[in-house]
């Protein structure tokens, strides 16, 4: 059986745009389908990618078969990773998009988690960034929820590289 992870980046190249065939070394063939389709077909051999070793293991593979990964595809393995963080950083919920990048926290208010060293560093750094990074209660269907905000998220890339400065692990 394929792991959550590996299905979530299946399905995220599955909804990703066509791959433009100029993108370096990563060419399709008009016959068979788009590279897209490939990957995916590689995704489906795949029984699990629990963690960063599993990951860089993959995109190695990707690398060995397709070539040079067009800068879409690195961002889909980006955001496996950026999934993993937002889970670590106590995340339910992510949401990219309009270069803003915004996490909803546990729900529960009475979690242990608030209480706990994550939650401490992560509060710690929007002490020490409030330009770059902002914590915000909102009021939602479901109640009160803190949300965590990003307003310069203008890449994947560049929001892993935030996520990753507050937890680096």
């Amino acid at each position: 059986t394929q792991s959550a992870d590996a299905v979530v980046l299946a399905k995220l190249i599955e909804e990703a745009p066509p791959i433009d065939d100029q993108a370096g070394g990563f060419s399709t063939d008009p016959d068979s389908g788009t590279a897209t389709f490939e990957i995916v077909e590689v995704l489906r051999g795949q029984d699990m990618l629990a963690d960063e070793k599993e990951l860089k293991a993959f995109e190695k593979e990707l690398i060995d078969r397709f070539g040079e990964l067009p800068v879409e595809v690195e961002d889909l393995l980006n955001s496996v990773r950026i999934k993993w963080k937002a889970i670590a950083m106590g995340l339910e919920r992510v949401v990219m998009k309009k270069g803003k990048f915004v996490g909803y926290f546990i729900s529960d208010q009475q979690s242990d988690f608030y209480q706990g060293p994550s939650f401490g560093k992560i509060l710690q750094y929007v002490q020490q960034h409030p330009r770059q990074i902002q914590l915000k209660e909102k009021q939602t269907r479901n109640g009160l929820r803190l949300l965590l905000r990003f307003e310069r998220a203008k890449s994947v890339g560049s929001i892993l590289k935030q996520i990753s400065d507050i937890i680096p692990q």
